[in-house]
């Protein structure tokens, strides 16, 4: 057993390993929380006093986008199909690894109820975009 960067992780020395992220709410329980019939803890980000720059937010944006747009880009301007799959993979993982970014932040500051909504609202919102779009432009 380690507590490790604020989280909690058990092992054996066989196969079995369990980690649980951030303890901040194991911490602030007490007598008087599990008196109330409902409390709601603070979430790890609004609790931070380091916050993100514009410039690291511009920065990760740009990271987390350049090889999407410009494998999607390549990709579609190919002449060679193995070329053309080859980069379209490129973005087809550079969005995969934003989204395994998005679920662990997602775990990590809210509830899972929570964060389903929000995932489910996103989606939502992507699919009226896209209808929108296909609507307007005729196609």
């Amino acid at each position: 057993m380690a507590v490790k960067n604020d989280d909690l992780v058990l092992g054996t020395h066989g196969r079995s390993i369990w980690i649980l992220d951030d303890l901040a709410a194991i911490r602030e329980m007490s007598p008087e929380v599990k008196s109330k019939a409902i409390h709601l803890f603070a979430a790890p980000l609004t609790t931070d006093p380091n916050k993100a720059s514009w410039s690291f937010l511009a920065l990760a944006g740009l990271i987390g986008g350049g090889p999407t747009f410009l494998g999607t880009w390549i990709g579609y301007l190919a002449s060679s199909t193995y070329f053309s799959i080859a980069f379209l993979a490129v973005a087809a993982g550079a969005l995969l690894y934003v989204l395994n970014e998005l679920f662990h932040l997602g775990r990590r500051v809210s509830t899972p109820t929570t964060f389903a909504w929000g995932l489910l609202m996103g989606f939502l919102v992507a699919y009226a975009t896209d209808l929108f779009l296909t609507i307007v432009s005729g196609a």
